[in-house]
C-alpha cells in the first residue's frame, strides 16, 4: 500500500489533482507518516471548472495551494466517521461540512458542494475519498 499521493497516482482518474499538489509544492507535506483524509477532485471535477478559471489558479500557487489544503483533514476518517461529522477543520484553517440529509451513503454525502463518488481508498498514511467538484474555501 502506497502514500497518499502514489495511492492516488495508481488510481489514474486524479492527474490534475496529483498535477496541482505537486506545482503548489504539497507532495513532500503528503509524503510523510501523518494520517491524513484527502478529498481528492476527480479529474473531470477539474474539467467543471471554466478554463480561465483553471488556468488563473494553476498560475496562483499560494492560491492553489490555500485551495488544495481546503481538500485535507489532518487526520484520518474513513467514509463511516466523514458521514457522522458535521464539521471538521481543514489543514487551510477552514471548516469542511458534510449534508446527509438525503441519506448516509457515498452517493449522498456530500461534502461542502461536492458529492463523493468513491470512498474509502487506503492509503499508508490515510485515505482518500474522490469528490466531483473543487471545494473552494468561503
Amino acid at each position: 500500500m502506497g502514500d497518499i499521493l502514489e495511492t492516488a497516482s495508481s488510481v489514474g482518474s486524479f492527474k490534475k489533482f496529483i498535477e496541482a499538489i505537486e506545482l503548489a509544492g504539497l507532495g513532500k507535506s503528503l509524503n510523510n507518516k501523518t494520517d491524513f483524509t484527502l478529498f481528492a477532485p476527480t479529474d473531470r471535477a477539474f474539467e467543471k471548472l471554466p478554463k480561465r478559471v483553471y488556468r488563473r489558479l494553476m498560475e496562483d500557487k499560494q492560491k492553489l495551494r490555500e485551495i488544495l489544503k481546503y481538500h485535507i483533514l489532518p487526520k484520518k476518517m474513513m467514509f463511516t466517521e466523514v458521514a457522522s461529522m458535521a464539521c471538521e477543520n481543514t489543514l487551510q484553517g477552514s471548516q469542511l461540512c458534510i449534508d446527509t440529509s438525503i441519506g448516509v451513503s457515498a452517493v449522498n454525502t456530500k461534502i461542502g458542494n461536492a458529492n463523493i463518488v468513491v470512498n474509502d481508498i487506503m492509503c499508508s498514511n490515510g485515505v482518500i475519498h474522490a469528490i466531483d467538484n473543487v471545494l473552494l474555501p468561503n
